[in-house]
């Protein structure tokens, strides 16, 4: 009779073949203990997607609530953003920061940030500046 260290149906031999974590061993490198993989096809297939609905986003949501004259209010305050950049920083920087903050309050976000950016990099251009030249 052979012995066969991978025979767990009897008891007996068990207690005579090598400690469990040689058995163990030899399960593993036979290859006969597998039951991490038993799961694997059912992790590594696609979800089954069965009814597509279009992801409503944040910005479908916000742009739908901006009031009609905020987005116009919003590039009035980047064409002055933009222009404080050459011309007037003091005034035409606080106009521009003022108008994005109340384009970004009436929805159009983008565009009172970008202009509110924008005019507070030329306010501070000009108060570092100005004593330089002054």
């Amino acid at each position: 009779m052979s012995q066969n260290f991978l025979d767990e149906r009897d008891p007996d031999r068990e207690k005579s073949g090598p400690p469990a974590y040689q058995r163990d061993q030899i399960r593993r490198e036979a290859g006969l203990e597998r039951e991490e993989d038993a799961e694997f096809a059912a992790e590594a297939a696609p979800p089954l997607i069965v009814n597509r609905v279009p992801v409503t986003t944040q910005e479908n949501v916000e742009q739908s609530y901006v009031r009609p004259g905020g987005r116009a209010m919003g590039y009035f305050a980047l064409v002055l953003a933009l222009l404080s950049l050459f011309f007037a920083p003091a005034l035409l920087g606080s106009a521009a920061t003022l108008l994005g903050f109340f384009s970004f309050v009436q929805g159009s976000r983008a565009l009172g940030v970008w202009s509110i950016v924008i005019g507070l990099i030329s306010l501070a251009g000009y108060f570092l500046l100005v004593p330089l030249y002054a």
